[in-house]
């Protein structure tokens, strides 16, 4: 088996204004051209990944004259190398993509601890491929990352766990194309399973974007079948194809979009008001369930669009009582009356509110 030796002539090290001024000139290349053998294939293929980092911009007849070689042999270089995965541009000469070449990474602790929480999350809730295109990220950082903060991200590592209660499925085995659908702006056609219909049926979206919120994903789109925007879990997706076909851009694209399932559905915003009592309302500052929350003396306040899902949240709760608006109090008086029955026991009467 023949072993290619590749030599490379150290320069002495000179002040940085110097060592500049060297780099800028045609003549700096790491290795020696004037050696016999410098330039068989693979040598050739090292010095030009170096003389085009350090000389952008370099022509195909400045680089057959360097190597002694022909224009087509530099042309079939380039090609292979860029096979292999080096990212040589060829707009006016040939040159270096600008991140090619990486300064190490200056990572603080707190920097380190996000990249390696957010890789985390992602490999838990983002589905195989996108679990291992994650790591893979994580592990090419950490290469370019000093020594010390390798090491700080493998002490981390050891001592921290992303875990949540167990889900049967957050629906992330179809995120990678709809992120293609989104980017490339396609059209999507889905059969989609919706919570309360009797069977699956096919619908065709235009998705605007993803989100994820309480353990499972979900996919805000303009549906085309009722002309408006709507929310679909991704767990509720039995089959999906991103269509050759363009999206249809809704007016509400550019809009903020809710993000809590109190506001999934619904039209305009309702203030619903409860009393609570003092253990619950320290509680209730301490884990927010809606991002509105505000509280007047011991009553709590909410600004939500679909006020009846949040009566079912509101009848788990032990010391809050809804005051307003009647007609949602009204709903959670019948609700409550519904499950006494079922569980057999009596309907108490209901409670005034004044």
């Amino acid at each position: 088996m023949r072993h290619l030796a590749v030599r490379f002539s150290v320069p002495q090290r000179l002040p940085a204004t110097e060592g500049r001024a060297l780099r800028a000139s045609k003549a700096w290349c790491p290795v020696d051209p004037s050696h016999e053998d410098a330039f068989d294939q693979a040598e050739r293929w090292l010095d030009l990944i170096n003389y085009l980092h350090y000389h952008p911009g370099a022509k195909a007849r400045e680089l057959a004259d360097r190597y002694q070689c022909t224009l087509r042999t530099i042309q079939r270089d380039v090609q292979n190398l860029r096979a292999i995965g080096v990212p040589i541009e060829s707009a006016r000469g040939y040159r270096m993509s600008c991140d090619a070449f990486l300064p190490p990474l200056n990572l603080s602790a707190e920097e380190m601890l996000a990249v390696l929480l957010g890789t985390r999350f992602v490999q838990r809730f983002g589905g195989e491929a996108v679990a291992q295109a994650a790591e893979s990220a994580f592990m090419k950082i950490c290469r370019r990352a000093r020594p010390a903060q390798r090491r700080t991200a493998r002490k981390l590592d050891e001592r921290m766990a992303v875990e949540t209660r167990a889900s049967s499925s957050s629906g992330a085995e179809w995120l990678a194309r709809l992120t293609e659908a989104i980017a490339d702006k396609l059209l999507v056609k889905m059969r989609y399973h919706s919570l309360n219909a009797p069977s699956p049926d096919w619908r065709s979206v235009s998705p605007l974007s993803l989100f994820f919120f309480d353990n499972a994903w979900y996919l805000q789109a303009f549906d085309e079948k009722h002309k408006e925007e709507r929310t679909f879990r991704l767990s509720r997706i039995l089959e999906l194809v991103v269509m050759q076909a363009p999206a249809v851009v809704a007016e509400c694209e550019q809009q903020e979009r809710p993000r809590h399932r109190w506001d999934f559905f619904g039209g305009e915003e309702v203030e619903v008001r409860l009393r609570v009592e003092p253990a619950l309302r320290r509680w209730l500052m301490e884990n927010s369930p809606h991002p509105s929350q505000q509280f007047e003396d011991g009553v709590a306040i909410y600004r939500v669009r679909d006020p009846l899902k949040m009566m079912l949240w509101t009848l788990s709760l032990e010391g809050a009582e809804v005051i307003e608006p009647e007609w949602v109090r009204e709903a959670v008086q019948e609700r409550a009356r519904a499950l006494c029955l079922l569980h057999g026991g009596v309907t108490a009467p209901a409670r005034s509110s004044s």
